[in-house]
Order: structure tokens, then C-alpha cells, then sequence
């Protein structure tokens, strides 16, 4: 770990909970900034998309090469934007009739021992539009294929060495639909699976670039 905080303000939480819900207070301390940016976001999706398809997926960067990390997350956001939004077209032009797909994301960096950093990053999308990841073997056609693509472009490296990084965890999908009365248990699964996110371990505070972003509507 490689985790100066001397010199940041921050706010730190050893609950075991937040805004009354169960978080992963064994990682702890949390970070309460980072977790009011997570709340916010799926308050954004949900107010926008009233059925929310939330992904999360790791970023790794290869080895033996230097990044500016925050250069290269902007990047894969651009990308895959770009492509979700050509996906769409594509798919009306041949009379398919699809819904608006607003992309919404949370990302942390950290690094371990590691020469380079990696992202955690949670994905929101529409559920109407895009309700699965697709089969990770495929490299085409498919929202996999679509990030793969998406950290290539922002890496500047091949697809296949793009692909090494990129890491789809088992419990990866969550669904939310505030228009049902399960709601709330389905943002409470969300919010313990990625409340590791705003774990103070692990963050790099040495040299001057952001560990959290969002976006911003």
C-alpha cells in the first residue's frame, strides 16, 4: 500500500452503516465523501432511468508501462460513451425500437504493491436498453466487448492486451427499480457490495491525483 493521508481532508466513518443501511464496515474506515458521491449517482440513475442496470467491473493497467491514470479513466468513460451511443443508432437505423441510455459511473483508484494503479468502477445504465454484460468470452457485440474496447482506446494498446485488465467479479450485476416496493432492499445490496469502494485502505494520496470521481449528473 502506498497511503500518505497526513495531508488530506476527509471525512472517515467506523459505522457500520450509512444513511441506515448495511456497508462493509470491516474494511473500515470509509470514507464518507466517497460514499455520499456513490448515494448521489444511483439518485441520478434511478431519477432517470426508473429501471437501473448497475455493473461493476476492475481496470488494471499492464505491466512494465507508466499512465497518468486520471487521463486514462476520462478516456474509457469517452469511449464507451461514444460507443453506447453508436450501438443505439445502429439499432434504430435497422427499426429496432430502443430506449435513451444515459451512462452513468462511480470509479475509486488504488494501488497495492503494484507499480501501477487499478479502478474499481461501477457502471449505471438504462435496464431497458442494456440489462446484462454478455458472455465475457465474446469480443464483439456485447457491453464486455464494448469496456474492453472502451480501455484499449483509453490505454492506447491492442485489444487482447487491453483485455488482460479488464475483470468482471461474480457478483457483478445489481438491479434497481424504484418503482417497486423492493427498492430499497435492492439499493441496500448495492450499497454493501460497493461500499469496499470508499475504503481508505489502498488509496494513493503521494502524488496529487484524484482516487474517486463521478459523474456529475
Amino acid at each position: 500500500m502506498n497511503n500518505d493521508n497526513s495531508n488530506i481532508s476527509l471525512t472517515l466513518s467506523n459505522e457500520a452503516t450509512y444513511q441506515g443501511l448495511p456497508v462493509q464496515y470491516q474494511f473500515k474506515p470509509l470514507i464518507i465523501e466517497y460514499l455520499n458521491g456513490i448515494w448521489d449517482t444511483i439518485g441520478c440513475a434511478v431519477t432517470h432511468h426508473h429501471e437501473t442496470y448497475a455493473l461493476r467491473v476492475d481496470l488494471n493497467f499492464p505491466d512494465g508501462r507508466r499512465y497518468d491514470t486520471n487521463e486514462v479513466i476520462t478516456k474509457f468513460f469517452a469511449s464507451l460513451k461514444s460507443q453506447i451511443e453508436n450501438n443505439i443508432y445502429a439499432r434504430r437505423r435497422e427499426g429496432v425500437r430502443v430506449h435513451d441510455c444515459k451512462l452513468r459511473y462511480v470509479w475509486v483508484r488504488e494501488k497495492n504493491s503494484s507499480v501501477n494503479h487499478h479502478f474499481h468502477v461501477l457502471l449505471f445504465l438504462n435496464k431497458q436498453t442494456y440489462n446484462t454484460v454478455g458472455n465475457i468470452n465474446h469480443d464483439e457485440g456485447n457491453m464486455s466487448a464494448r469496456i474492453r474496447k472502451a480501455w484499449a482506446s483509453a490505454l492506447g494498446c491492442s485489444y487482447d492486451e487491453a483485455k488482460k485488465g479488464v475483470h468482471f467479479p461474480k457478483n457483478r450485476n445489481y438491479f434497481l427499480n424504484y418503482k417497486l416496493p423492493t427498492f430499497r432492499q435492492e439499493v441496500a445490496a448495492l450499497i454493501y457490495r460497493v461500499s469496499y469502494m470508499a475504503k481508505l485502505y489502498s488509496k494513493d494520496f503521494t502524488d496529487g491525483k484524484r482516487n474517486f470521481g463521478r459523474s456529475q449528473n
